[in-house]
């Protein structure tokens, strides 16, 4: 059975959690307990938000299954002088999961766990973390194009700490990334970068950035 893409930001949220739990725990198997209450509010939803299509536990409860069956493929091309090297890999989150909860009752207990066995794969992958500041993905919770782009901005900012060297965002590029529906650069900026970056700016005091033609320096 085809499912529909996982989307929005309870996907963005659920990852950045995971990956957290599998580098503490050093475990591919991570638990979610036994409430369904515990683990919204773990990783930044509201389980008191009733049980409507509009409330945080309908929507988790629509996108965890898109997540553990959506498959990602990842690819790679690299050029050394005469050498050109190709890299190709099929991604799931997990090899297998059980989900024991009540959507209706998110604080109810329930006699069995609930946990995740993430493949091995993507357990590699989570190994090799670049930080980001959790109060920035709490700040920005409620925003996809936000969540997306303190991601990219903290993989680029260390980049240009470990290399010693500005890094250069073109925005084009960035919406581009981003998958916005915006249909102009102009309309980009305007609506999704300035608005999220106050955010981020905000929290992330370090960070050093000059808007040059056509992008952003970091």
């Amino acid at each position: 059975m085809r499912m529909p893409y996982p989307s929005g930001t309870i996907p963005r949220l659920f990852l950045f959690w995971l990956q957290r739990e599998v580098i503490r725990t050093g475990n591919a198997k991570v638990d979610l307990g036994t409430s369904l209450g515990g683990f919204m509010r773990d990783i930044g939803l509201d389980p008191d938000t009733g049980g409507g299509k509009r409330s945080d536990a309908f929507r988790l409860k629509s996108q965890l299954p898109r997540i553990m069956k959506a498959e990602v493929m990842l690819d790679r091309t690299e050029k050394d002088g005469h050498i050109q090297t190709e890299a190709h890999l099929d991604l799931k989150v997990a090899s297998s999961y059980r989900f024991a909860w009540s959507y209706k009752e998110p604080d109810q207990g329930n006699l069995f766990d609930s946990w995740i066995l993430v493949k091995q794969e993507l357990v590699d992958i989570f190994q090799r973390p670049v930080p980001i500041d959790a109060r920035m993905i709490r700040a920005l919770r409620g925003s996809s194009v936000g969540l997306d782009l303190v991601t990219i901005l903290s993989y680029r900012a260390y980049s240009a700490v470990t290399k010693q060297r500005a890094v250069f965002l073109p925005y084009r590029g960035l919406m581009a990334q981003l998958g916005t529906g915006y249909s102009t650069v102009k309309d980009f900026k305007r609506f999704a970068i300035n608005t999220q970056m106050k955010k981020i700016t905000a929290i992330w005091r370090g960070l050093e950035l000059d808007e040059v033609d056509g992008g952003i320096q970091i």
